[in-house]
C-alpha cells in the first residue's frame, strides 16, 4: 500500500462560489493499474474524515472489518 497527498495549490471555487484557497486530498494505492487502466475504484469518506479504507489508523484499537482484513 502507498499513500499521498494530492495538493491543488489554487484556488477551488465551489458551486456556491465560495473559495477554498487551495485542496489537499489524501489517498491510499493498494495495486497497480492494469493496462486497460479500468480497474481504478475511487471511494470518498468526506463524512468521517479518515482516509483509510482498509481499517482503522494505526494506534486504533480495532479494525473496521472484525479482523477479516
Amino acid at each position: 500500500m502507498n499513500s499521498g497527498y494530492f495538493k491543488y495549490k489554487k484556488p477551488f471555487i465551489l458551486e456556491s462560489e465560495a473559495v477554498l484557497d487551495y485542496l489537499e486530498i489524501a489517498y491510499e494505492i493498494y495495486r497497480k493499474l492494469n493496462d486497460e487502466k479500468d480497474n481504478a475504484i475511487s471511494i470518498c469518506y468526506a463524512l468521517t474524515g479518515d482516509a483509510h479504507i482498509a481499517g482503522y489508523h494505526e494506534g486504533a484499537k480495532k479494525k473496521q472489518d472484525g479482523g477479516m482484513i
